[in-house]
């Protein structure tokens, strides 16, 4: 879901480094460790490397790529889709505005309803063993809770659109 937002961001990037004269990026983007907010973040050591490196000149990296994040996020402001954007030792930190999210996820499942989910057919076949009960036995509540989860996990793959072999 949050791609779209994740490709705006990269065009404002790369609109930047036009705008200066800086060599086209390639952005990592990996996920900000959980703190009560969502997140990416990517690094700019990598940009601040190459200009240095194209400059011809004997710079920091370190602090070249710092300044890169404070003036991207001065120039990105704050994008639709975000709650706020932070530059920290490098790094660009972009926080998704969380009741944005909620709602577009709230709109999601009401739009798709019983289908909210579902995955597309994988073509590929999984196979679930689970007992049954041995008929050589007396039946038990043991027996019932094995059939339980057996079938219950052979419907969860196959909503996920896996073929399922019981």
């Amino acid at each position: 879901m949050f791609e779209a937002e994740q490709k705006q961001v990269e065009q404002r990037i790369l609109a930047f480094c036009r705008e200066k004269g800086l060599p086209e990026p390639r952005l990592s983007w990996g996920w900000i460790p959980f703190d009560g907010h969502w997140g990416i973040s990517t690094s700019l050591f990598q940009l601040a490397a190459q200009e240095i490196r194209t400059a011809g000149v004997k710079a920091n990296v370190q602090e070249r790529a710092t300044e890169l994040a404070e003036q991207i996020a001065a120039f990105l402001g704050t994008p639709e889709g975000f709650e706020r954007v932070e530059a920290v030792r490098g790094y660009l930190n972009l926080y998704f505005s969380t009741a944005a999210y909620a709602q577009r996820v709230v709109d999601a499942v009401l739009e798709q309803g019983a289908n909210f989910g579902r995955g597309e057919r994988l073509h590929e076949r999984v196979m679930v063993e689970f007992s049954q009960p041995n008929t050589h036995k007396a039946f038990h509540v043991g027996h019932l809770r094995s059939a339980i989860l057996g079938d219950t996990l052979c419907r969860i793959l196959e909503f996920a659109g896996y073929d399922v072999v019981r």
